[in-house]
């Protein structure tokens, strides 16, 4: 699908670090699962999916790890790290074409995995709890 993809150390330090996480979700509400992978996003193109995925690169180096609804509006927003900041990467149109990036509070180490969705909150409309080793972020749909 990208045999272009690029890996953490080719951006920042340290240069043999190279990108973990996955995540799939339906980031332009399409009906079909799109890919956030690294510092990349890949829109779907629908189908049978063996045309060209678009790919867009994220406004900073981070290694997007979640898809999540975090503010609410319906749409999937990514959570990834850029170690040592957790950073909430928010698409500002409607296919992901352009993104806004926040953060979250700092994390402390290089290693991403060991994280999960959860629904804590039994009438909550999206399963939108995320966890990681040794710290919770809570975001709390209304």
């Amino acid at each position: 699908m990208d045999d272009d993809r690029g890996k953490w150390g080719d951006f920042s330090k340290p240069e043999w670090l190279r990108y973990f996480d996955l995540a799939v979700g339906d980031v332009n509400k399409d009906g079909y699962l799109d890919i956030v992978a690294g510092r990349y996003y890949y829109r779907n193109p629908g189908g049978n999916m063996t045309g060209p995925w678009k790919r867009v690169t994220f406004p900073i180096n981070v290694d997007g790890m979640l898809l999540t609804d975090v503010d609410g509006d319906g749409q999937f927003d990514g959570i990834g790290e850029a170690v040592p900041d957790v950073c909430w990467l928010k698409p500002l149109d409607r296919k992901g074409d352009n993104w806004k990036i926040g953060t979250i509070p700092e994390g402390t180490d290089w290693n991403t995995q060991g994280y999960m969705v959860a629904r804590l909150v039994p009438e909550a409309k999206n399963p939108n709890r995320a966890f990681q080793r040794a710290r919770f972020l809570l975001f709390h749909d209304t």
